[in-house]
């Protein structure tokens, strides 16, 4: 009710990203009542529910069928992928079109509301502090020194300040994404052949081109992250730096 007339206050989504696990006829009703209610105290608003990632329209065709406002957020990631050639993610990122086009005509509007350049869950954290997913990565990650004297690994977090004479400090998982002997896990930007910095650049703009082709079909869509420290390919300003990413998007 707070921010129900506040101007930068377009909408609502009730929940981010719940797992794929939950039943989907509890969380329909979730998002029924959450709706109901969003929409007594701010009409005006649009109601944005997350697919739990089942982005399909067996899922949601005739849900909520005829209602004002409301779109499908849903998160299009390569970094969970299994090791693939070039060509296997960049068929990846043109085949979302086709996904995307069908629930835009056949359920609601779609916002693709995070998606990177990743290939790879190399990046430090991305599965969880330390790691907490079993079996990742998948590939032999790069290591770049770690910022030590930046807020990325800042007071209070576990294992730090950040011994470099250490190897990775617990809690952690069974994989590499935590800093090791003051090295970081970052992509893996040789996956593909890539021998000199160009070759990257080059790889970087086919695939940023061909997502941003597929996502353009949709509603909207918010790239992940604004900012990281480390690693370019999750790094929204140095992609626009490197010349990847298009400054004005909407000249795209």
């Amino acid at each position: 009710k707070r921010y129900a007339s506040h101007p930068a206050v377009l909408g609502l989504q009730p929940v981010n990203e719940p797992w794929e696990l939950t039943p989907i006829k509890v969380l329909k009703t979730y998002y029924w009542k959450s709706y109901k209610r969003v929409k007594a105290l701010a009409p005006h608003w649009k109601f944005v529910l997350h697919d739990s990632f089942r982005f399909g329209r067996e899922f949601w065709l005739d849900f909520m069928r005829g209602c004002p406002d409301i779109a499908i957020d849903t998160h299009i990631y390569q970094a969970w992928m299994n090791p693939g050639t070039k060509e296997d993610f960049y068929s990846n990122a043109c085949q979302q079109k086709y996904t995307i086009t069908d629930i835009e005509n056949a359920v609601m509007p779609v916002i693709v509301g995070e998606w990177s350049l990743g290939t790879d869950n190399c990046a430090m954290w991305l599965n969880g502090f330390n790691d907490n997913l079993p079996g990742f990565p998948k590939v032999i990650c790069q290591l770049r020194h770690c910022p030590i004297e930046s807020t990325y690994l800042g007071k209070g977090f576990p294992g730090t300040p950040l011994d470099t004479t250490k190897p990775i400090q617990g809690p952690y998982g069974t994989g590499t994404s935590g800093p090791s002997f003051g090295l970081c896990p970052v992509n893996s930007n040789v996956t593909f052949g890539q021998k000199t910095p160009e070759d990257e650049l080059k790889f970087m703009k086919n695939l940023m081109s061909k997502k941003l082709n597929a996502w353009l079909l949709g509603h909207g869509f918010y790239f992940w992250n604004f900012k990281t420290e480390l690693d370019t390919r999750w790094d929204f300003l140095a992609l626009v730096r490197a010349g990847v990413m298009p400054k004005n998007i909407s000249d795209y």
